[in-house]
């Protein structure tokens, strides 16, 4: 939104982000306390490393373009993670 819309909405687009963050280590926690097993509980862990690389791509890897490229492809990941784990949790109930 802020580089095709308004450079103002860069501010959302941050905020956006800080609402989920924490969701996957609460995911990954709460499979321990509910004892989860197998791939269910690490996909939760593989999405909290997606989201430290997302973080890294901006503040660390910034002045490295190549590295920094990688930020919109693990935003895809995300996506694609959070997809399978909804479908995987789904199909569960």
């Amino acid at each position: 939104m802020a580089v095709f819309v308004n450079p103002a909405d860069w501010g959302m687009h941050k905020a956006f982000v800080q609402l989920f963050a924490m969701v996957p280590l609460m995911m990954f926690l709460l499979s321990l306390v509910g004892r989860i097993r197998g791939s269910k509980r690490w996909v939760s862990l593989g999405l909290l490393a997606l989201i430290v690389l997302q973080f890294m791509t901006i503040n660390v890897f910034a002045s490295v373009w190549v590295l920094a490229a990688l930020h919109p492809v693990i935003a895809l990941l995300l996506f694609w993670g959070s997809v399978i784990t909804v479908k995987t949790r789904a199909s569960q109930v």
